[in-house]
C-alpha cells in the first residue's frame, strides 16, 4: 500500500513537470517580439523608440506635407488589438508653396496594412494648431492588429507590424505618436518612419521579475517544511497541517497575479499547478513515512 502511494506520488509529479515542459514548448514560438523583428535589415523598419505614456514621440520627414496623430488608447491581450484613434494635419504654407494657388484637399484616406488583413479610414485634414491631440472631434478610430499569446503570461509580447500610406498625392506623411496611461502596465516600442507603423508590448522587466520572485516563495516555503520535519521527525498530522499552509498560500496568487484581461490557462498558472503537485506529493511522502514508521514499531 506504501510503495503505491510512492508510485502514483511520483507518477503526478513526473506528469506535471512534463506537461510543464509541453506547455512551454507549445507556447515559445508565439512570441510577438520576434513578429516585431522579423522585418528589420536592408530596406525594413527602422530601429524601435521606446515610448512613454503622455509623452509625444515626432517621427519627422522633413518634406511631408501631412502630419498623422495617432493616441494609442488601450490594448487587449484577449482580442490582440490595439485600439488608436487617427487624425491629420496639414502643413498648409508648406502645401501652397510646392502648389501654388491650390488649397489642400478636406479629407484624406489612411489605408493600414497589417497582419491579417487592412485598415481604412477617412479623416478631416485639419489645418496646423496648437491643440492638435485635443481635438478628439476630428479624430477616427482605428484597431491595429497584434500578434502574440497571453497564455505566455508573464513572458507574454505582442508584435504588431503595419505599413500605410495615405491618399490624395500627399505623398509620405510625419507621424507623432502619444500612448495614455492605459498602456502604462506595457514596456511600449514603436518602429516608425514615412512607411512603417509597427508596435512592440511587452511586460517590464521589473514586473516580470516581481512575479517570479512571489512565485518562488512557495517552493521556499516547501523547503522549510521539508527541512524542518526531517530535522523534527514530524507525524503525518503535521506534515498534512505544513502542506494546507502551503496550499492555503497558492490558491490567491493567480487572482493577484494576472491581469483581468487574460482569462486563459498561463505559464503562471502552470508554474502554480507544479507547485501544488509538489505539496500534494510532499504529503504522500509524510503518509508513506509515516507508515513506515507505525509498522516498524
Amino acid at each position: 500500500m506504501h510503495w503505491s502511494i510512492a508510485v502514483l506520488a511520483g507518477l503526478i509529479l513526473i506528469s506535471a513537470v512534463v506537461l510543464a515542459a509541453v506547455q512551454w514548448d507549445s507556447q515559445r514560438w508565439d512570441d510577438g517580439r520576434d513578429v516585431f523583428l522579423s522585418d528589420r535589415g536592408s530596406g525594413g523598419p527602422p530601429s524601435p523608440v521606446e515610448i512613454r505614456p503622455r509623452f509625444a514621440e515626432d517621427f519627422y520627414n522633413e518634406n511631408a506635407f501631412v502630419t498623422l496623430l495617432v493616441v494609442l488608447d488601450d490594448f487587449s491581450p484577449q482580442t490582440g488589438q490595439i485600439s488608436a484613434h487617427v487624425s491629420a494635419v496639414v502643413d498648409k504654407a508648406l502645401y501652397e508653396k510646392a502648389y501654388p494657388g491650390e488649397t489642400p484637399p478636406s479629407k484624406i484616406r489612411l489605408t493600414v496594412a497589417g497582419l491579417y488583413g487592412w485598415r481604412v479610414a477617412e479623416m478631416p485634414l485639419l489645418e496646423e494648431s496648437s491643440q492638435q491631440f485635443e481635438s478628439s472631434v476630428n479624430s477616427v478610430p482605428i484597431d491595429l492588429e497584434a500578434w502574440g499569446d497571453p497564455r505566455g503570461f508573464p513572458n507574454d509580447s505582442y508584435g504588431s507590424n503595419n505599413f500605410y500610406y495615405i491618399d490624395n498625392g500627399l505623398g509620405r506623411p510625419s507621424v507623432t505618436l502619444l500612448a495614455t496611461p492605459r498602456l502604462a502596465a506595457y514596456h511600449l516600442e514603436a518602429s516608425v518612419d514615412d512607411l512603417y507603423l509597427s508596435f512592440l508590448l511587452e511586460r517590464r522587466q521589473a514586473e516580470k521579475l516581481w512575479i517570479y520572485t512571489i512565485l518562488a516563495s512557495p517552493v521556499l516555503l516547501l523547503i522549510s517544511l521539508m527541512w524542518l520535519s526531517r530535522r523534527q521527525s514530524q507525524d503525518v498530522g503535521t506534515s498534512a497541517l505544513e502542506v494546507v499552509v502551503g496550499l492555503l498560500a497558492l490558491l490567491p496568487l493567480r487572482q493577484v497575479l494576472v491581469p483581468e484581461d487574460i482569462n486563459q490557462l498561463t505559464w503562471l498558472d502552470v508554474i502554480l499547478g507544479v507547485e501544488f503537485v509538489l505539496f500534494i506529493a510532499w504529503l504522500a511522502y509524510a503518509i508513506l513515512r509515516s507508515g513506515r514508521q507505525v509498522s516498524r514499531g
